[in-house]
């Protein structure tokens, strides 16, 4: 009880509003709490930067881990046969092939009528075919991108005249004179007169053109070309291989092709 009691005469001693001692007391806590709140703020500054570079380092390694397992996991970027499900080291039966088609080494490509880069890839294509067709087999496919106005119409074109036995004649013909098509209204009717120019059946062409069938051809061409990758065209694949380094001129394309074939007739 006593010690209870001196306590409490403690406690009112330090409460009271007229005793300078307390006075003098709570003067100096608080002169220590603004002290204190100095010094934390102070170390909060101090700290702060090396604790944002410990939390940036520490997302790098995670990053770099996540890198790192993704590379072991085998995706590069580039999609293969193997990868991808479908064979790209054969034409199928429906393909569209130049050339020998029964050759071990075969170029598919994936293109669009309407892009500026494939016309100028189209002549040097077809070079190669002339000049290295005995022994290797080129098939085009179709991947018309969604910003080119007149591709899909384009590649519908295509296959209609290949109803008539003339896809490559058409297709040369779209190449040849794409800059009176791309991107104008209309360009259905110019397809028709190179239709009628190559002396296909109109009636016959009009109806495939506008057919279910090629439109579903066409749009399965493109679906597997986002399944291999491709995200621009042309887009050729050499044995299955995505050709990540276009070639620069018709020699250095032949080079690669001629390679090809020697590899292939030397195993």
């Amino acid at each position: 009880m006593e010690n209870n009691n001196d306590q409490n005469a403690v406690a009112q001693g330090v409460g009271g509003n007229n005793d300078p001692q307390s006075k003098r007391e709570r003067r100096r806590l608080a002169k220590l709490a603004r002290q204190s709140a100095g010094q934390t703020g102070r170390l909060k500054r101090k700290f702060l930067p090396w604790l944002i570079v410990i939390i940036v380092i520490g997302l790098s390694v995670w990053g770099l881990s996540v890198l790192v397992s993704n590379s072991d996991s085998g995706d590069s970027g580039t999609a293969t046969s193997t990868t991808s499900g479908f064979d790209l080291t054969k034409p199928r039966a429906d393909d569209w092939v130049r050339g020998n088609r029964e050759a071990v080494t075969v170029l598919v490509e994936y293109s669009d009528f309407e892009c500026p880069a494939c016309a100028a890839y189209a002549p040097v294509v077809k070079r190669l075919v002339d000049d290295l067709g005995a022994d290797f087999a080129f098939v085009y496919r179709h991947f018309p991108l969604s910003q080119h106005r007149n591709a899909t119409a384009a590649a519908a074109a295509a296959e209609a005249a290949g109803r008539q036995g003339k896809f490559w004649e058409m297709a040369d013909f779209l190449f040849d004179n794409q800059e009176s098509w791309e991107g104008k209204s209309g360009a259905n009717k110019i397809f028709a007169g190179y239709a009628k120019t190559l002396g296909l059946d109109e009636s016959k062409f009009a109806t495939d053109f506008d057919s279910s069938a090629i439109a579903d051809r066409v749009e399965s061409n493109r679906d597997e070309g986002f399944k291999l990758l491709v995200n621009s065209t042309p887009t050729f694949f050499l044995n299955g291989q995505k050709i990540t380094k276009m070639p620069g001129d018709y020699d250095e394309f032949k080079k690669l092709i001629a390679d090809s074939i020697a590899s292939h007739a030397t195993n």
